[in-house]
């Protein structure tokens, strides 16, 4: 009788080990999240809704990290690079007081073109050489969109 409870004490501190490395799992990816939304401008909903758009589509949201830069320079059009990126996003409708603003419009205009070789040549525009690894999200955003509705109406 002692070994079986031994045994089903044993079992139950291994369940709660798991579990707890879970929750720790579950909470670095919670703060992973909170820490991109943080740096892009956006709420932790779209952040995570970002980042299920693009593991569908097979990138790393990263790069729409590095796209949120480059829109953000676009804010400040002293410089050459901010300028050039202010262009291409007026030429497609793109506004925004800051860079979750200009992110959301971007991928929203984006979205609305349905030509795919069209939407990734404003893309390159925008993005520059890291639009070539978001391909397959630029390329699918139209049917994405519907999936995620509330970040890119």
């Amino acid at each position: 009788m002692v070994n079986r409870v031994r045994h089903h004490l044993a079992a139950l501190a291994a369940v709660g080990a798991e579990l707890f490395s879970l929750v720790e799992e579950f909470g670095k990816a919670a703060e992973a999240t909170q820490n991109m939304a943080d740096r892009l401008n956006l709420t932790w909903r779209e952040v995570r809704d970002l980042e299920q758009m693009a593991n569908i589509a097979g990138v790393s949201i990263s790069g729409l990290q590095r796209a949120s830069v480059r829109m953000a320079e676009s804010l400040d059009e002293t410089s050459e690079a901010g300028q050039k990126t202010a262009k291409a996003l007026a030429a497609i409708g793109v506004s925004g007081q800051d860079s979750g603003e200009l992110l959301k419009s971007f991928l929203s205009q984006l979205a609305k073109i349905p030509n795919d070789t069209e939407r990734i040549a404003v893309a390159f525009k925008v993005m520059g050489k890291g639009s070539q690894e978001m391909l397959p999200l630029i390329k699918n955003l139209d049917e994405l969109r519907y999936d995620f509705l509330p970040l890119i109406v």
